[in-house]
């Protein structure tokens, strides 16, 4: 079931905005939060000009816990969790 997302306290900048609304795009589309790699994948082709920036994954964990969203799937057996192949992105 997916919850209707309040878009209270969201970035009113264009640029930061882009990358909310995109998660919000893919929300909707997947049923899901999406994963840091779909939302990669889809911010690219909305932002093929500004592709790579840390923005983009820095507003995409923002989006996520603004929404409460958990990106642990060290449950799952077998997925390594994002943040455990690429370290540069934990927040400290």
């Amino acid at each position: 079931m997916l919850l209707n997302l309040s878009k209270d306290g969201y970035p009113l900048g264009l640029l930061v905005r882009a990358v909310w609304d995109c998660c919000d795009d893919l929300y909707e589309k997947l049923g899901r939060a999406p994963s840091r790699h779909e939302f990669n994948d889809e911010i690219g082709k909305r932002e093929p000009h500004r592709i790579g920036i840390s923005t983009h994954s820095r507003q995409w964990g923002e989006w996520g816990r603004h929404h409460n969203f958990s990106t642990d799937v060290t449950d799952i057996p077998d997925i390594i969790p994002e943040e455990m192949l690429c370290p540069q992105y934990l927040r400290v």
